[in-house]
Parts: C-alpha cells; structure tokens; sequence
C-alpha cells in the first residue's frame, strides 16, 4: 500500500473475513474480546460501516485497521474499548470510526485521559452524538476539537437536510403514550422538510395535503383500497411471464433477506443485466426497487385491500415489468412461509405473495436451529405452488459470514 494512503481505524463488531473486496484494504484486525486476528463480523454491523467507508476507493488510498470490541450482543466492556483506542493511537491512525459507547458516568474517568491522548496525536474521532441528560463517553468526544459527531433525533438544527426519514415509531409511541409519528411530522412541517415514513400517520391524506400546501412531499409506502382497484382494473393480467422470476423467501423473519436481495441486484447489475424488483419492506423504494408491496410489519395500515386482491394485484405488477424488458425479476418475501404451529395464520400473506409471484427459482434461507420438518414442509410447499424445487437453501449464519461469496458463486450458477 501506498505510504500516503489514509488510515482509517474501525472500532466495531469486525468484517465479514469472506469479503474479497474489503480484504484488500484490512491492514490490520484484531479482535480485542478474544486476543486473536479473527475478527469475523456476527451481526454486520461492521462489515456494513467498512463497506461505507471504502466505497468508491482502492486499496491505495485508504488502509482499514479493524478492532472487533464487541460480538453477537452488542456490548461492550469499558476496559475493551479503552484498548481498542489505545492500540488505535498506537498505529496511528488518522480517522477512527467509533460505534460503540456507554452510559456509564464513571466510564468518563477511564476514557477521558485516552480520548485526550487521541486528540493530541490528531486522531479525527468520528462517534454518535448523544442528545440526552446524562454524560456519556460520546458527550466527552463532541468537546474534542478532532472529533465528528453523528447526531440523531430531532433536537438540533436541520441545516443541509431536505428529507426527514422517519422508520417505525409505533411501539416507540405506545411506551412513550405520545404519537411520535404525528410530533416527527409537524416538526418537518415547521422545518420546511420533506418526509419517507415506514408507516402512515394518522389522516395521512391530510397530512400530506398540508405538506403539499407548504411545497414540501410526503411519502409512505402503502396501497389503497382505491390504487389497487386502479391497478386490478387497468393492467391486463398475464398468466405466463417471458422475464425469469428469482423469489427469496425464508422460514422465519429477520434472517438478512432483503440484505440478500439487495446483493444480488447489485451483483447482477455490476454484470451488465437489468434487474426488476419487487419488495415486501417498506423502505425497498428508498433503494430503487420498482414497485413496493409493504407486507411485512404495519401491512394492516399499508396494505388497506382484502387478501384476494393479493394475488391478481401481484400478477398485474409483473405483468408491467415483464413488458420493460428487464433480463430478470427479483420478489422477496416477508417472514416465514410456515409456522411450526399448524394452527398459526399469520403467514399468511407470505403464502399469497409466493402464489402471486410464482418464481421460477427460489433461494430459500432458514436458520441453522430450525426444526428439519418445518424445512422439509416449506420445501413440499414451495414445490407444490411453483411446481418447482427450492433451487438453493442458505442459512441465514452464511449470510452473515460468507454472504459476498455466496452470492457471486450463486449468480455465476444463475447465468452459466
């Protein structure tokens, strides 16, 4: 690497060590919990903030330092992440992204003298900005000339934002008996800032005709008894499709597979192929994913149409993208497809959206702990909706840890 190359230090969760592309930069990693070089990422946090930071760089211009000061459960000791900076002092580096802290006052004392060391070396310290009462480690950095603080919420000056994205507050509200939602959206208003919200608030045509009246834009992804009835009644529904359908579904929730869907559009495109989308998360149209059905979390305020809509609407939906002459399709389902309750019907909707979309190959991802029947009867049912066999099962611990790799040797089975 070069000499005049910029160090940057990464106090976090790790990388994912499978990673061919952030591998180049890793000039060093250590993983401070266990004393080794191993410094494999089990949440991606991490491996996330390194691909951020060396995005749109080569090898040459940056050099990563990675110190793993906390695994699978999020925390941290005091004493490990006094060691991470000091051995971050100690290599000198010139930026250190920090994404860890604590709310211990007396953490202060042991920081204090090693975050002032820090300064005086000229380490520029990049940390959260922590807006409450108490005095917390970030609260010491922000009044350290060589340090950026990363603020959040919504007590400070909006000065450069135009758009406010608001994520879901509705358990948030229930603790706090506020609607917070309702409070994030005067306070775009009076700020004079547009605004993505997961969820609808209350009245939300109201609310987005007073942002209208102010110039502003409200968005949330949802679809009305009436858009669907515009759409059931306009497009005409085809029955086979010339576009080949990739689907990803999984046997339970939160196992990283809108992250997957999302490396393989952007293994596909690097390629040259042009990708259609179709996503269940309410924030797929904030990463250019054509058409959003917001099925998972807060689909009873999303989705305002009865489930037999649910089928002939997704049909209609691929209808349109089969005519735009894309090289293939991706849909992601939400949650599970089956519950190792019979009795349970909450999948429901992930059953409605495999039989809209009818994949012609599907990526099914499961955990490494799931019951070896309940796989086996997502298998039968994907194969007797689809008429075709799960073309691939990943679990979502590889995803984690060799997700980079596993989804350029899967697309180089796809397009062999």
């Amino acid at each position: 690497m070069s000499t005049s190359s910029l160090k940057i230090g990464i106090i976090d969760s790790g990388v994912d060590i499978s990673n061919e592309h952030l591998a180049r930069f890793i000039r060093k990693s250590v993983d401070i919990t266990t004393r080794s070089q191993m410094v494999d990422d089990e949440i991606g946090h991490g491996t996330a903030c390194a691909t951020l930071i060396t995005r749109g760089f080569d090898p040459s211009d940056i050099e990563l330092y990675v110190y793993k000061a906390f695994a699978s459960d999020f925390g941290t000791e005091v004493g490990a992440f006094k060691e991470s900076l000091l051995q971050a002092i100690n290599d000198e580096v010139d930026v250190l992204n920090c994404s860890v802290g604590t709310i211990d006052p007396e953490a202060r004392y042991e920081l204090g003298e090693t975050i002032e060391l820090a300064q005086e070396k000229g380490i520029i310290i990049v940390c959260a900005w922590n807006d409450d009462d108490y005095t917390t480690w970030d609260q010491i950095l922000r009044n350290c000339d060589e340090s950026i603080p990363i603020r959040s919420g919504l007590n400070h000056d909006p000065e450069g934002i135009d758009t406010l994205v608001v994520g879901y507050l509705d358990k948030a509200s229930e603790v706090q008996r506020k609607d917070l939602l309702s409070q994030a959206m005067q306070y775009a208003l009076q700020k004079g800032i547009n605004v993505f919200s997961f969820l609808p608030p209350k009245d939300y045509e109201g609310w987005c005709e007073r942002f209208r009246s102010a110039g502003l834009h409200l968005e949330s992804p949802q679809i009305s008894f009436q858009s669907a009835t515009t759409i059931l009644q306009g497009v005409e529904e085809r029955k086979a499709f010339d576009t080949p359908i990739l689907g990803v579904f999984g046997t339970s929730s939160k196992q990283g597979k809108f992250t997957l869907q999302l490396m393989l559009r952007y293994e596909l495109m690097e390629r040259g192929y042009r990708v259609g989308q179709i996503g269940t998360e309410h924030q797929s149209c904030a990463f250019g994913i054509d058409f959003t059905f917001p099925s998972g979390y807060g689909a009873s305020s999303s989705l305002q149409m009865p489930l037999d809509y649910h089928i002939p609407l997704l049909r209609r939906v691929i209808s349109q993208l089969d005519n735009q002459d894309f090289d293939t399709i991706i849909v992601g389902g939400q949650s599970g497809l089956m519950n190792p309750d019979p009795y349970y019907y909450g999948c429901l909707p992930s059953e409605l959206f495999l039989s809209g979309c009818l994949p012609d190959r599907v990526l099914l991802v499961k955990n490494q702990n799931d019951p070896p029947q309940l796989v086996d009867r997502i298998e039968k049912f994907i194969y007797a909706k689809t008429g075709q066999p799960v073309y691939r099962i990943i679990s979502f611990e590889e995803i984690q840890t060799r997700g980079s790799f596993f989804v350029e040797s899967f697309v180089n089975e796809l397009v062999s």
